[in-house]
């Protein structure tokens, strides 16, 4: 797994890596990046044992992450969504967010 939102780091991600990590990204920044690594392989070689790039994306803080927006990232190309909840939730809090992802996005995208 392969970060970073430079040309080096995308090109790495092309030619050595299984999937390219993305943190704090929200839509926008998403499509930019997945732009540099669109051109990255347009210009950088892939070893066939790798297999597809895969797209890993943690929304940045303040991106609702609802089901449009879910679908939002997979129309990019994201493959899948690290959620990074909010770190002030209690415990119980936690829970609450962790059974409202799974009602309403588990299973759906």
């Amino acid at each position: 797994m392969i970060g970073g939102r430079t040309a080096p780091a995308f090109r790495r991600a092309v030619s050595q890596g299984h999937g390219w990590y993305g943190f704090g990204l929200d839509l926008d920044a998403t499509r930019r990046a997945l732009d540099g690594l669109h051109t990255a392989a347009a210009e950088t070689a892939r070893p066939a044992a790798l297999g597809a790039l895969e797209i890993s994306i943690t929304p940045g803080r303040g991106v609702g992450v609802d089901l449009a927006t879910c679908e939002q990232y997979a129309a990019l190309g994201v493959h899948r969504l690290i959620l990074m909840p909010s770190a002030k939730l209690d415990a119980d809090g936690l829970e609450r967010y962790v059974q409202t992802v799974g009602r309403d996005l588990v299973g759906r995208v």
